[in-house]
C-alpha cells in the first residue's frame, strides 16, 4: 500500500504513461505486481495533479513512465536470483531513428516460496509450521511494446501495448483451521 498525504491509491491513483490503472473489484492496485525494468522514471505528484489525469487525484498521482530509446540501437539484458527460490529475467531493446522509435521490453519474476525468520514461532501450527511461508508463491510476466512518431522537437505520438499477468498465492490466516472456518480461543 502506498499513501500520499495520508490518502491511499483511491485518491492518489496509479497511471502508466498517463493512462489510469484501475482494479474493478475494490479499486486497490497491488503495487508489488508492477516490475520496473521497462521504466525510465516514476513521477509522484503530491497535492494538485493535472486535470488531464481525471477525478480522484486530489491527494496526488503516481505515474509510471515507460522507457523511450535515445540511441540508434540500444539494449539491456539482466537476470538475478533472490531468496525463496526466486529468479528474475528481463530484456529491453529499442531503436530511435529520429522521426520514430520502437521499444520492446519483457520480464519475468518468479518466487516459489517466502522464507520465514529462524526465530519465527507460529501462534498456531494448523496452517503454518515455520521454515517457508505456506502458499506464498508468485509469478509476474510483463510484455511492453511501444512505437512512437516524433515529427518535430515538440510533438510526439506513441502507441503502447502492455500485457501483464500475475499469479500469486495467498498464505492462510493463522486463525483459520483446515476446513476454512475460523475459530477463536
Amino acid at each position: 500500500m502506498i499513501m500520499i498525504r495520508g490518502f491511499d491509491v483511491k485518491h492518489a491513483p496509479l497511471f502508466i504513461d498517463g493512462i489510469p490503472i484501475a482494479v474493478p473489484y475494490d479499486g486497490y492496485v497491488d503495487f508489488s505486481r508492477f516490475t520496473t525494468f521497462d521504466l525510465s522514471e516514476i513521477e509522484v505528484s503530491k497535492g494538485l495533479a493535472s486535470p488531464l489525469l481525471g477525478a480522484n487525484t486530489f491527494a496526488g498521482a503516481i505515474n509510471l513512465v515507460t522507457k523511450k530509446p535515445t540511441k540508434e540501437f540500444e539494449g539491456e539484458v539482466g537476470a538475478g536470483f533472490f531468496s525463496g527460490n526466486g529468479r528474475t529475467e528481463y530484456i529491453n531493446l529499442g531503436t530511435n531513428q529520429g522521426s520514430y522509435y520502437i521499444q520492446a521490453s519483457g520480464s519475468k519474476t518468479k518466487r516459489d516460496t517466502y522464507p520465514l525468520s529462524d526465530d519465527f514461532t507460529p501462534v498456531r501450527t494448523i496452517n503454518e509450521d515455520g521454515g517457508d511461508r505456506n502458499n506464498a508463491y508468485a509469478t509476474d510476466d510483463k510484455l511492453n511494446l511501444k512505437v512512437g512518431f516524433t515529427p518535430n522537437s515538440t510533438d510526439e505520438y506513441a502507441i503502447n501495448y502492455i500485457r501483464q499477468n500475475a499469479d500469486k498465492g495467498v498464505p492462510p490466516d493463522e486463525a483459520m483451521n483446515l476446513s476454512g472456518r475460523g475459530f477463536w480461543q
